[in-house]
């Protein structure tokens, strides 16, 4: 019998939590909660489910972001409401409270100001976990200046989101990722020069191995408010489930997967 997708984020979830802190313990993390440990047993172990109006305590507690809070939330009710206008409409805010204002949002917030300083932070922080990295690499892989690269380099190893050990760099930030409740210039910026790039793919390098390595599909369709919410939703959990599968297996080169929907044309007056 398959597991509810709800009990495979929360293992997920809570091995990323005890990787970056393997003395978490359930029964402290039940303390934390205020539950008791023999209950949050059984909701980690699939036997029993977590209740929706504990979701956000919880979240808070493994550090989830908020995108990987709404996955768990949606998940929940589809799992629990027996309502199926309930399930479908995944809009609702359940206790009021924006999606945004977890304690890890202020976090994800200090460190986008950071990673968004260029647009190759964030590249060189994926290129450093491909099979035998090396710093020397960068400029090249990248297309950077020698003096670019380098500097970009320092700048992160000063950041502490690089370091060695044993000979070899790791990347030591896992994730990170970008949530826009209002307009931010720096991401804006830098979406603006990651689809200058992707630009560039389309009008400077044209050999059939190039087309190969590329993915680049596009719609234009007619649709309404309530379908574009879904849509919107659906792409975005699917973009993150894209780079999930991206990153299994031994890394050897980096892509930027990115996904635009926007209106081309104006909403008809009803007046």
């Amino acid at each position: 019998m398959a597991r509810p997708k709800s009990f495979e984020l929360l293992q997920q979830h809570w091995k990323t939590k005890q990787k970056s802190n393997p003395r978490l313990s359930l029964r402290f993390l039940a303390r934390k909660l205020e539950l008791s440990p023999s209950y949050l047993s059984k909701i980690f172990s699939g036997q029993k489910p977590l209740p929706l109006a504990r979701t956000r305590a919880l979240a808070a507690a493994l550090d989830l972001d908020p995108v990987a809070l709404r996955a768990l939330e949606r998940a929940i009710v589809r799992e629990q409401s027996p309502d199926e206008d309930t399930r479908e409409n995944l809009d609702l805010d359940f206790d009021g409270s924006s999606l945004r204002e977890l304690p890890s949002a202020s976090f994800e917030s200090a460190a986008s100001q950071t990673a968004l300083e260029e647009w190759y932070y964030l590249p060189i922080l994926d290129l450093v976990t491909c099979h035998g990295f090396d710093p020397s690499w960068i400029a090249e892989q990248l297309g950077l200046k020698e003096d670019v690269a380098a500097r970009a380099w320092k700048r992160l190893q000063e950041l502490g989101w690089v370091e060695e050990k044993a000979g070899k760099w790791r990347k030591v930030t896992e994730r990170i990722r970008f949530s826009a409740p209002r307009i931010d210039e720096k991401i804006q910026r830098h979406h603006t020069k990651m689809l200058q790039k992707a630009a560039d793919e389309l009008a400077y390098r044209k050999s059939p191995e190039d087309f190969k390595r590329r993915l680049i599909l596009g719609a234009s369709v007619a649709t309404n408010e309530a379908s574009y919410r879904k849509a919107e939703k659906f792409l975005e959990e699917a973009l993150f489930k894209t780079a999930e599968i991206l990153a299994t297996g031994r890394a050897d080169r980096v892509y930027y997967c990115s996904v635009q929907l926007f209106p081309l044309s104006r909403k008809k007056s009803t007046t």
